[in-house]
């Protein structure tokens, strides 16, 4: 696993990217396909990337 990212545990039911950036909250969407909802349940765990990642893909 890349050290670009890191496996999250949400602690409130908000979005930890803000939806208003579009590419940051694309990138977190294609990371996270499994959250479809407008908010994210607390103790669901996701993907997050740190600053410097591009939106490729880290799975390759």
């Amino acid at each position: 696993m890349s050290n670009d990212i890191e496996l999250c545990y949400s602690k409130s039911n908000t979005y930890p990217v803000n939806p208003n950036n579009e590419p940051a909250f694309a990138t977190f969407q294609q990371d996270n396909p499994h959250i479809i909802s407008a908010f994210v349940s607390a103790g669901t765990p996701f993907i997050m990337r740190n600053g410097a990642s591009n939106g490729s893909n880290w799975r390759k």
